[in-house]
């Protein structure tokens, strides 16, 4: 990439010591005991290029998740979740869920995951942190969800509590897991 350009001293970045790329703003480095890439910033004019390489990570990962979110959530709501609710909470439904409280549910909640589950999984260059995080993360969200609406709603059965808790559990672990994946550090971009 263009900031590569500036580099006084570049080495491979592939298995093997000593690992490094430097320049005037920033230095990568392969860790020693993980493998993983990590960048620091050497100066002010550094921070902006940290700053713009964060965003673009945070931006990465926030699209992957929002379409794995969006797709597999909507297979699940139509192939099983759907049926489910018409026979039980028939009564109390729209007709037609509402545009604007579902997309800023979606845009809160890949930010939550973000922030709980791929930022962890980037420090400890580990998709295992961001499954394990996204998990307990969508346990305890989806949790809070059902457990509230079986406390106060009557026809809120315990199948959709145990239903919902482990949806939660497995799509977000599995969203945390994308946006590990596309926001991580690749080799090929460290040795452009």
């Amino acid at each position: 990439g263009q900031q590569h350009k500036r580099c006084h001293r570049r080495e491979s970045l592939q298995d093997g010591a000593p690992s490094f790329l430097h320049g005037p703003y920033f230095t990568m480095t392969r860790g020693e005991k993980t493998g993983q890439i990590v960048t620091s910033c050497n100066n002010a004019g550094g921070s902006d290029f940290c700053r713009y390489t964060g965003w673009m990570k945070t931006l990465k990962a926030f699209l992957a998740i929002a379409i794995v979110f969006t797709v597999v959530d909507l297979a699940w709501i139509s192939l099983y979740l759907g049926d489910v609710y018409d026979a039980q909470l028939s009564s109390i439904m729209r007709a037609k869920p509402l545009a604007a409280p579902a997309a800023m549910f979606y845009i809160g909640y890949i930010t939550a995951i973000i922030f709980f589950s791929v930022r962890p999984a980037l420090a400890g260059g580990k998709a295992a942190i961001a499954l394990l995080n996204g998990a307990v993360l969508g346990a305890v969200a989806y949790g809070t969800y059902t457990l509230t609406n079986h406390a106060i709603l009557s026809e809120w059965a315990w199948h959709l509590v145990i239903s919902d808790i482990l949806w939660g559990a497995a799509l977000t672990a599995i969203c945390g897991a994308c946006g590990y994946l596309a926001a991580r550090p690749r080799a090929r971009e460290a040795n452009a």
